[in-house]
């Protein structure tokens, strides 16, 4: 049986529907204690349910405005996903949506410029080492290129076709023994590795610095009796300010901003 006016199901012998409080007797009206009872007894979460704003959404906003402070940004971010989470539980009940979303996006920037400024920082080291470091690459540089000149002067002494054909020349040979002594090394220079400058100088690259080396052509006497060294920072500005030059005649040529010859003021020192 159901009641002609909520048409909720009722039993037979009800004589008041127990959710409108209608009366099921066509000449009875309803009692009031019956409309209590309905009243009493009627379901919850209703239309007749006020809707209201989420307090989490509220405080997203408000945290969002100040998410240039680290921690507060983060607030803001949390308790944006709380609101936006609880608004889509509340079944439409809960406003503040649009406020929610502002306050994650507000705290989302502030943490980005953070994460942003902290990984600059970190970086920055690497990537623009201070002036000493700079002034430190130079001065290694600028005594690998005096090594240099100064090998290059004791080869063309011991070998007969002059100076090294390479910078590779200069550096310790390839031992298939990585525990070989240095009297077994020793023994194994030739030529092609005199053994003059470490393996790591000979790379090319040291401390911020690459350097060129190209031998001059061979006489008649298949002598090679010319070279020229060029040392460039690998990052100019931030390796190294400097380049520098040298050749045979031994004097060390450096440039600032552009790429030294033998055309560049030499380095005079006391």
């Amino acid at each position: 049986m159901f009641c002609p006016t909520c048409g909720k199901e009722i039993a037979e012998r009800d004589v008041f529907c127990r959710f409108c409080g209608r009366s099921l007797s066509p000449d009875k009206p309803p009692s009031s204690e019956s409309q209590l009872s309905a009243s009493v007894t009627a379901p919850l979460g209703g239309p007749e349910q006020a809707l209201r704003r989420s307090g989490e959404a509220t405080a997203s906003l408000i945290l969002g405005l100040f998410s240039f402070v680290p921690v507060i940004g983060l607030l803001a971010v949390i308790f944006g996903h709380l609101a936006l989470a609880s608004i889509r539980r509340s079944g439409g009940r809960l406003l503040g949506e649009g406020m929610a979303a502002w306050g994650l996006l507000l705290g989302y920037v502030g943490l980005g410029v953070w994460v942003i400024y902290g990984l600059s920082v970190l970086i920055r080291p690497v990537l623009s080492p201070p002036s000493s470091r700079r002034a430190d690459n130079e001065k290694f540089a600028l005594m690998l290129l005096k090594t240099i000149n100064t090998s290059a002067t004791t080869y063309a002494s011991m070998y007969d076709h002059g100076f090294p054909p390479s910078l590779a020349a200069f550096g310790p040979p390839k031992s298939g023994n990585a525990n070989a002594g240095v009297s077994e090394i020793v023994k194994a220079e030739n030529a092609q590795a005199a053994g003059f400058i470490t393996e790591m100088e000979a790379s090319g690259t040291y401390f911020g610095y690459g350097f060129t080396y190209v031998a001059g052509k061979a006489n008649r006497s298949r002598r090679i009796e010319t070279y020229t060294v060029h040392a460039d920072p690998v990052t100019p500005g931030v390796t190294g300010e400097s380049h520098f030059f040298t050749d045979e005649s031994q004097a060390i040529r450096v440039e600032t901003g552009k790429e030294a010859d033998q055309h560049s003021p030499p380095i005079w020192e006391k």
